[in-house]
């Protein structure tokens, strides 16, 4: 949040809010980042590899994909953390003062896969964005001076559904139904000098709940190639607050992976990936006017290279992914991340870091990523 933003949303404020509206106004005061949500690493391979090949890598998400459950060997469990530091590169640029606390630590995937012959099932819990942040900003507000303004926001999307896949000879099939979760609690605390000029602090938590599915099929085109794809779609959720009335919409946007895995397991191995995901509409009630966020529909490609030796229980992962320009000029994105394993007796360990970096109109904004991975043979 610029300081002109800042400064122009404190004089709105007194000069159109009155408290009965102040909650209804914190989108337009706090700017959190809602509603876009461009990426998070489900498991410490998609973050090493960038997200190439998660239609096609079992070591990737299994809900993403849920033919992949019936191709990911001896694994039964899976848990997975992530620790999040994001770099507010743009907001500290653009404000007299500027801190947050981050890093914070939030879950990927976790999931119970049991397998008999040549189907499986699966039991999954996973959170495709999670923000939290708690930032304080210093700045001017012409004819008076500075002023501090804290913000603190939560962002959520969370999945639990169940998933099948099923095998036979080169082909993989699989469905899962799933219950889409969302969040928005905001919270805007300005000082007792920012009051005395018109800000009112203000809190809205907001959140809604989806039916979803997600299809996809992986097909072994040779002893060298393996392709595969993904689709996923869900119902747009109603937003309620706290006291159960809806307040806003949000959308959810279908999205498709194309995934390519080149190499027969061990030694070099190449992931190629391609996403899409659709536009994205979300209205969390504003009475100044700001009406309905958008998100444009966007495309990913990544490329990956893997590493396993013949004789050694450990893989080296790393990828590079790209996001162009939308046509209606939304932020682009590069993605980076590096990654290693090793297979112990009767557990899988994987471990990665990954970092996207956003450029936006001469902005920028970053977010690192770290996450460590077990997959559990039972």
């Amino acid at each position: 949040m610029s300081s002109k933003t800042i400064a122009t949303a404190v004089l709105l404020a007194s000069l159109l809010v009155s408290p009965v509206h102040a909650a209804s106004d914190l989108v337009f005061l706090n700017r959190s980042l809602f509603p876009e949500r461009p990426w998070t690493p489900l498991t410490p391979a998609d973050g090493a590899t960038a997200g190439a090949g998660r239609a096609v890598d079992p070591a990737a998400s299994w809900s993403r994909n849920p033919a992949l459950l019936a191709r990911a060997g001896e694994a039964h469990v899976r848990l997975d953390a992530l620790a999040l530091d994001p770099q507010r590169n743009d907001i500290r640029a653009q404000t007299d003062d500027y801190s947050d606390t981050s890093p914070f630590v939030s879950v990927g995937e976790s999931a119970f896969r049991w397998a008999r012959g040549d189907l499986a099932l699966g039991l999954f819990v996973a959170q495709d964005a999670y923000q939290r942040s708690k930032e304080v900003y210093v700045t001017s507000v012409p004819s008076f001076g500075p002023i501090v303004l804290e913000s603190r926001s939560q962002t959520s999307r969370a999945r639990a559904g169940l998933g099948a896949g099923f095998a036979r000879g080169a082909l993989a099939a699989g469905v899962a139904l799933e219950l889409n979760r969302v969040r928005e609690d905001l919270e805007f605390l300005p000082s007792a000098e920012a009051q005395s000029v018109g800000a009112i602090p203000a809190r809205n938590d907001v959140h809604g709940t989806a039916l979803g599915a997600a299809a996809g099929a992986t097909w072994q085109a040779n002893p060298w190639v393996v392709v595969g794809a993904d689709a996923r779609f869900a119902a747009s959720p109603k937003l309620k607050d706290e006291s159960g009335a809806e307040v806003g919409t949000d959308e959810l946007p279908p999205a498709v992976d194309l995934g390519m895995h080149v190499g027969k397991g061990r030694g070099g191995n190449l992931l190629f990936g391609a996403s899409y995901e659709g536009p994205r509409d979300v209205a969390l009630g504003d009475s100044v006017g700001r009406g309905t966020d958008h998100d444009p529909e966007r495309v990913h490609v990544a490329g990956a290279y893997v590493y396993r030796p013949a004789s050694a229980q450990w893989e080296f992962r790393g990828g590079f992914g790209w996001s162009p320009h939308p046509k209606d000029g939304g932020a682009r994105y590069t993605r980076t991340g590096v990654g290693l394993g090793y297979d112990l007796e009767g557990m899988l360990v994987r471990v990665s870091y990954a970092r996207d970096a956003r450029r936006d109109q001469g902005r920028n904004s970053s977010r690192n990523w770290f996450v460590l991975g077990v997959d559990l043979k039972l």
